[in-house]
């Protein structure tokens, strides 16, 4: 079974916490992926302290990685899993459910939240095959991850991105990947791409300052096969 990608989810964060609602959960869902874009708190690591589907005060999401932007060391882009099978998970076939996140620290900028499903991926511990982020250091309007292991053809990487006031472009043209969805939150443009099979993802953006990204591939279930069908949302919450 190839990996697929569920209907997209996203809310515009405007206070904390905050939820994304309406959420349906695929039959044959094996992880939930969560993305929180836009210039937020300032220093490294994980930022969020509450995640969960069941409205109590636990972080059930795992942490993979996230990156920097150029200047002040801001997040501007933090990428989280939740396994099938592990506490918090969603029962499958769910419907209408809420995703209630909460930081822990302020936002600046505007921030966008965005969720979605995979089905077809591992449920053990092999399930991150390696992710990179932009750091401080990085100052350029083109960023490429480095080498994120042995990513086979039916493996998923993913690339999320934000910068303040310009556009970031994880669109197919010039490096082979796919956008999956994509907006402006105040003065904040994001956007997240994927493509099967690749071990670096690329973003660019139309000047280098105030910009990050974050990258990270899944594995299949099995190798080999074709890519799963792609199913994504034109708008929620106000759009994408």
């Amino acid at each position: 079974m190839a990996i697929e990608i569920s209907t997209v989810y996203g809310v515009d964060i405007t206070g904390d916490p905050f939820e994304i609602t309406g959420i349906n959960v695929p039959n044959d869902a094996t992880v939930a992926i969560l993305l929180i874009l836009g210039a937020w708190m300032t220093g490294g690591g994980d930022h969020i302290d509450i995640s969960n589907f069941d409205e109590d005060a636990d972080d059930h999401f795992v942490f993979i990685n996230a990156g920097t932007d150029t200047h002040t060391g801001r997040h501007t882009a933090g990428a989280y899993y939740l396994k099938y099978g592990e506490t918090g998970f969603p029962t499958r076939g769910g419907t209408g459910l809420t995703l209630t996140i909460s930081l822990t620290s302020g936002f600046l900028y505007g921030q966008r939240a965005v969720l979605f499903f995979l089905s077809g991926t591992v449920t053990d511990g092999t399930l991150i095959i390696g992710s990179d982020a932009t750091t401080i250091a990085d100052d350029d309007p083109e960023w490429t991850s480095e080498d994120m292991g042995d990513v086979g053809p039916s493996d998923l990487a993913f690339i999320a991105a934000a910068q303040y006031q310009t556009n970031p472009n994880v669109a197919p043209t010039g490096s082979g990947q796919t956008a999956l969805a994509s907006g402006t939150t105040s003065s904040c443009r994001w956007a997240v791409g994927y493509e099967f099979g690749e071990d670096q993802m690329t973003f660019t953006v139309a000047s280098s300052s105030y910009q990050g990204g974050v990258a990270f591939a899944i594995k299949a279930v099995t190798g080999g096969g074709s890519p799963g069908v792609v199913l994504t949302m034109d708008h929620f919450n106000g759009g994408f």
